[in-house]
Parts: structure tokens; sequence; C-alpha cells
């Protein structure tokens, strides 16, 4: 039961990703799966509910269950207490070497993490079309497993799920898939081709690594792109008889196998740069051709020796951590095209001193439907010394010019609608602020730290001042304070050098934050 607890959390997370596109096939797009799966019950003895651990989740609205029996089949409940079952969750360290066959009723939406770990005699398994995600390692080392007979509504295959599955020679993964996860199929010795559907957007390290026999690698769509990490495809037959240069799958630019030259060019024909493709080496000039759309994650993170990049104006999104790290960039120009920048995106250049935010540029940032928005796109940018917030975007993310200790100017403009937590924390030679008028609440340590400013502008009709939003700030000596705001946290200015009569009208209106 206390697996089962901890378990619960995950499989909300799950749900929440795959939910909103649950009934989002394309009927236009092929399907991989041509054979015609029933999912009818089989005639067995149904297994006693005594042979079962079982909770109600209150977030799923049904039951979590695992099986804790001594049967060789395993028929799954649809059903406890007239409630839906909606998952499976993990069998424990019980008799999982005797079960030789599941059945697994319509219904059942998540196979959670670890959930048929290890049964090491089971050989085919059906998955009823209500089935949206595969958790973490859930058929882990079931080495004799032939046959997986995936659900049409998969979206979200987890890490490790069939890691160490030796006998699997064959999969169809149905078209409405999204996501593989990292060493999902690794060390599955008898997969030997596999076809990407059309509709996945990411595959993670390592997920079919040390695949040896695995020698065809289709896309459904050979224009899909792709966000594919470098090491998907590591150890596999496709890859170690890929000749030096470039690697690629369809429009999706991998990675370099050999020595990687200074100057980069990327081949023409490539959408996609995929995750961690060029990451930590010596490349000095990058040069990206028109037609790539997307830069994946850290694709070129924590190269020492970056220089120069020649970005495209078909460019429209770079991910998370792209170029972190890539302390000698001085300068880049984002093309007005532009729509994204991940979180961290350039964190840590320190040797960036001017950047352009493109208009159309709408996220600055990562957002998540469980940890929120996550910033620290331009963090640690020590040279950077101006800003100005486009028209297009509407929101700054947590953290995302924290310790940009050149910056003198932030220009926001009038329809700016929130600024997150840490913003501009410790922006150190910051002296002069005037908030746009759209916004209602200074967020948690915004400008804390700011050890510089003297001048902050607060609209009227902004409600609340965060948690230690200006501490720190010890030029700060006056503030307006508008009539608008109710709520004052009480370390909202710890440290700052206040006028008394500033100090006594703060007073005043704290009330968050004591008792």
């Amino acid at each position: 039961m206390k697996n089962l607890k901890l378990l619960s959390v995950l499989l909300v997370s799950m749900l929440l990703l795959v939910a909103c596109s649950n009934n989002a096939a394309n009927s236009n797009t092929p399907n991989n799966s041509k054979q015609e799966v029933t999912n009818k019950p089989p005639k067995w003895e149904q297994n006693p509910i005594e042979d079962f651990d079982y909770e109600y989740s209150e977030e799923l609205q049904g039951v979590i269950v695992s099986y804790k029996g001594e049967s060789e089949r395993v028929m799954f409940p649809a059903e406890i207490n007239g409630d839906p079952v909606k998952a499976i969750g993990h069998t424990g360290n019980r008799q999982r070497g005797n079960i030789k066959e599941v059945y697994i009723p319509d219904g059942i939406q998540v196979i959670d993490t670890i959930a048929f770990e290890d049964y090491v005699s089971l050989k085919s398994v059906t998955l009823p079309d209500s089935v949206t995600a595969i958790g973490l390692a859930a058929f882990e080392d079931c080495r004799s497993l032939e046959t997986v007979n995936f659900s049409k509504n998969l979206k979200m295959i987890d890490s490790d799920a069939f890691n160490g599955c030796i006998s699997l020679s064959k999969i169809n993964l149905p078209e409405g898939l999204e996501h593989i996860g990292s060493e999902a199929f690794e060390n599955c010795d008898a997969l030997q081709t596999v076809t990407i559907p059309s509709t996945v957007k990411v595959i993670e390290e390592e997920a079919f690594n040390a695949c040896d026999k695995l020698a065809d690698i289709i896309l459904a769509d050979p224009d899909s792109v792709i966000d594919i990490h470098r090491d998907a495809f590591n150890h596999t037959y496709w890859y170690n008889r890929h000749p030096e240069g470039f690697i690629q799958i369809g429009c999706n630019l991998l990675g370099y196998k050999g020595d990687i030259p200074s100057t980069l060019t990327i081949p023409d024909g490539i959408k996609s740069i995929g995750r961690s493709a060029f990451t930590e080496n010596n490349i000095v000039s990058v040069i990206i051709p028109e037609g790539v759309e997307f830069i994946g994650w850290g694709a070129f993170s924590g190269i020492d020796a970056l220089k120069s990049v020649s970005l495209p104006k078909s460019l429209r999104t770079i991910s998370g951590s792209a170029f972190s790290r890539c302390t000698l960039l001085e300068d880049i120009t984002l093309p007005e095209g532009l729509k994204t920048i991940g979180g961290y995106a350039f964190s840590d250049c320190a040797s960036l001193k001017d950047i352009s935010l493109p208009e159309g540029l709408t996220t600055l940032g990562d957002h998540d439907l469980n940890t929120g928005n996550t910033g620290f796109v331009f963090s640690g940018c020590k040279s950077l010394t101006s800003i100005k917030i486009p028209m297009s975007l509407k929101e700054i993310y947590s953290w995302n010019f924290a310790g940009c200790d050149s910056l003198t100017e932030v220009i926001f403009h009038d329809d700016l609608e929130y600024i997150h937590e840490g913003a501009f924390v410790g922006c150190i030679s910051l002296t002069n602020v005037t908030l746009p008028e759209k916004i209602t609440i200074i967020e948690d340590s915004t400008f804390a730290h700011c050890t510089s400013l003297y001048n902050i502008i607060i609209p009227y009709g902004v409600t609340e001042i965060g948690y230690g939003a200006f501490k720190g700030c010890k030029s700060l000596k006056t503030v307006n304070i508008p009539d608008s705001v109710t709520g004052i946290w009480y370390n909202s200015f710890e440290d700052c050098p206040l006028d008394y009569e500033i100090r006594k009208l703060i007073d005043e209106r704290e009330t968050l934050g004591r008792g």
C-alpha cells in the first residue's frame, strides 16, 4: 500500500499531460499497426479480490490496483466497490516470475511505474485503447515478452518502459504517440526495425540504445520535426554502420560522428537540431541554414570556445539550455519569426553583452503543469547591459534575468501583465524601474538585492507586494505605495534604508506573513 501511495502523484501528472489529447488522433496520417486486436475477456476464472492491493485515488476519480497473489494468470478487475479501476500499480517483491498471462480490461488509463517489472515469464500483453500512458520501467526486464499490442490512444511511453525486453523483436507504435522516454527500449536485443509515428514529438536519451540488431529506423512522415536526443539510437546496428559526419533521421539532425570541425555548418534540409546534439566540444562558430525551425534542449550548451552563431529566419523555437554556459558568446541576433525561448537557454553566457528580443516572441522560459513557470533564460549573463521586452510578450517568467550584474536598463511595455518570482534578483547595476500599469502583484524576490536601485515607480492597481520583493535594495530610500496596495509581506523592504515616513506607511500596510 505504501508503494501505491507514492505512485499516485506520478499517475496524476501523466494523466494531465495526456488527457487533453486523448481524442486527437490524426485520421490523415498512416497507421503503423495493421493488425486488428480485440480485448475480449478470456475464459479464465476471475482472480479473487483478496489477491489485489487497491486504493481509491481522489485525483484520478478511480482505483489504483496492484496484484499480490501467486496465480500464473491474472485478470485485473474493471471495477472495485462499484468504482472504475483507472491504473495498474507496482506488483512489489512478490511472485512476479510465476505470472505468464495478464488481462487488462478497458477503462485502465495508466500502466504505472514498475507495474509489470521483471515478469520474466510474460510473453504477450494487449493494452486496451483506454490506456494513454505507460509508466517508468512498467515492463522492464520482461525477458520473455515477445509481443505488445499497444493502445490506439497511447500518448506517452516513459523511461525504461521496455528496457531489457530481450525477446521483443517487433513493435507497432501507434499513430497518436507523442513521447518516447529515455532508455524506453534500451537493450531490446531482438528488435530489428522500428517505425516512428508522425505524431511523435520527443525521443529522449538512449531510447533505443544498445538494440544490437536494430538496423532500420523509418519515419512514418519523412518531414516530421522531432526533438531527438543525440544518443537515442547509440550502439544500434543502424548507428554502428553509419559513416562519420552528420547523423540525421529524415530532417532531424541528431549530432556528429567523429571529430567535430571548429566551424560547424549545419547541412541543408535540416528542420530540427536534436537534444544535446553538439554539447561540450570545441566549436568556435556555428552556421545554421534557412529551413531549421527547432533547436533542441542543450544542443550547443557548455561550448566554452563558441564565439559566433548565425541563426536563420525560419527558426521558431530555441529550447531550454540550448546555448547555456557558452561563456565566450558575446552577441547573437534572434530572428523575427522566433516564438519561444526555453528556460536556461542563454544562462551563464557571461560575455553576452547585447541581445534584442524580437517582436512576435510569446514565451521566454518554460511552462510545466506540475512545476509552473521556469525562466532563468538569461540568468548569470553578467555582461548584459539592457533589455527591451517586446509587445508580444505578456509575462516574464521566474529568475529570467537573475544575476545580470551589468544590467542598467529594462524597458517594459504597457501591456505586460505579469513578472514572476525573482525575475531581476541580484541585478546590482539596475538603478531605475517603472513598472507597467497592468501589473497587479509584485512577486516574491522580484527585485531583491538590486543594490543600486534607488527609484521604483509602482502603478495604481498593484494590490500586493510579495515576500522579499525589494529585500537588500540598499540604495532604495523612498518608494511610492499606491492606495490600491492592500497587502505587503513583512520583509518586502528588509534591509532597505527607507525614510521614516515611508517606513511608517509600509508598517501600516503590512498584513502578510505575520502571526
